[in-house]
């Protein structure tokens, strides 16, 4: 997949250990304006929230169909 196929979708990312760390680097730098989501537990959440991005919106609830109908692509 290219970064360019992720502009304008509803994109998550699940988990944030050092892979999904990662990939809300690259994604903040390809699309500092664009909302995201993070899918992850609560012991995560913490370091997500020191991010103090407002456009991420951290979701620490256990994954159902209606969370996964919500986004387009998760990373």
């Amino acid at each position: 997949m290219r970064w360019s196929t992720l502009e304008g979708q509803r994109v998550a990312i699940l988990g944030y250990g050092h892979e999904g760390q990662a990939a809300y680097r690259a994604f903040r730098k390809r699309f500092p304006l664009q909302p995201l989501t993070l899918l992850c537990a609560e012991a995560e959440a913490d370091s997500a929230r020191a991010l103090d991005d407002p456009r991420l919106h951290i979701d620490t609830q256990p994954l159902t169909e209606m969370s996964l109908r919500q986004t387009d692509i998760i990373i």
